[in-house]
């Protein structure tokens, strides 16, 4: 589940190299005005184990599948930290009909909470750190944009064992087979801005690209992991290594209806913000705040 952007990878790399830091190392520590001190890194809270530095938004791991705020300025931003099943699990036993209904009563949760919105209030959804999912959800929430093409997207391919270099079935397989549906639940009209950063991973990236590439809305933030693939299968442990490593064999390939290959393809924001260090320590998001500018222009 590495990502393929490079900017992704430094940044995932940051993070692991503050999980492994142990009780009484020390770390030096430049503040956003530049100036730098040296910490000796403390004892892990109890409640806390893992180091989390991709999600400057929240400062952890996000469960809950999607906040709503309505600003002053008549902008709702629609949080949405994941598309999985942290907050509702999916069904036991798990099918292929009973996943589709999990799909679907996700979409209609998000319908509830839109349906709170005034139809003319322009949208923001802030896909930022968003750990992906089911990649059908974010894509009805494409289809509600405007200008949505509710088309077929992607088709995914079963990668054949033991071929080197990688070959694939030539017969699509319904795994990352993906399409912007021909749904009406999440339509909203005003315009709209999704927010993604380097963190943005596997269904969020998919989100992303439909917004971009299939509605009318504008993306903003930075490029995503680009890393459409399957989160794979296996963990095979490295042995031998200072810290824990492991990787996964990802069985599926997605492709564009071209036959472009997905895996590495960022999605270039419509508005590329960076996060800026000075603004996040005074509480202020430059990122969302572009979005809001463009959005009233």
């Amino acid at each position: 589940s590495r990502p393929s952007n490079p900017n992704a990878l430094r940044r995932q790399a940051a993070g692991d190299l503050l999980g492994l830091l142990d009780e009484g190392d020390t770390i030096t520590v430049i503040d956003p005005d530049g100036d730098s001190r040296e910490v000796e890194v403390p004892a892990r809270l109890a409640d806390d184990p893992v180091g989390w530095c991709l999600n400057p938004i929240e400062g952890g791991y996000s469960t809950f599948e999607a906040q709503m705020t309505m600003r002053p300025d008549g902008i709702a931003v629609i949080r949405v930290p994941h598309f999985g099943p942290s907050e509702t699990p999916f069904p036991n036993p798990l099918t292929a009909e009973s996943y589709y209904q999990w799909v679907s009563d996700y979409v209609d949760r998000l319908a509830g909470i839109m349906s709170t919105i005034p139809a003319d209030a322009p949208i923001i959804w802030d896909a930022r750190s968003n750990s992906g999912g089911a990649a059908e959800v974010p894509l009805a929430i494409v289809a509600g944009m405007p200008g949505a093409n509710r088309t077929q997207i992607s088709e995914g391919f079963q990668r054949i064992n033991d071929t080197d270099p990688f070959e694939f079935s030539e017969d699509p397989v319904a795994t990352f087979s993906f399409e912007v549906p021909d749904d009406d639940r999440l339509n909203h009209n005003a315009p709209t801005a999704v927010l993604v950063d380097y963190s943005t991973t596997s269904a969020a990236d998919f989100f992303a690209w439909g917004a971009k590439e299939y509605s009318d809305a504008i993306v903003v933030g930075t490029p995503g992991t680009a890393n459409y693939g399957f989160g794979g299968l296996g963990a095979a442990v490295v042995e031998g290594s200072v810290a824990e490593l492991a990787y996964r064999n990802d069985p599926l390939q997605s492709r564009m209806m071209d036959g472009t290959p997905l895996e590495g393809v960022e999605v270039i924001p419509d508005l590329v913000v960076e996060y800026d260090p000075a603004d996040l320590a005074g509480g202020v998001d430059t990122v969302l705040e572009a979005a809001v500018d463009a959005l009233l222009e």
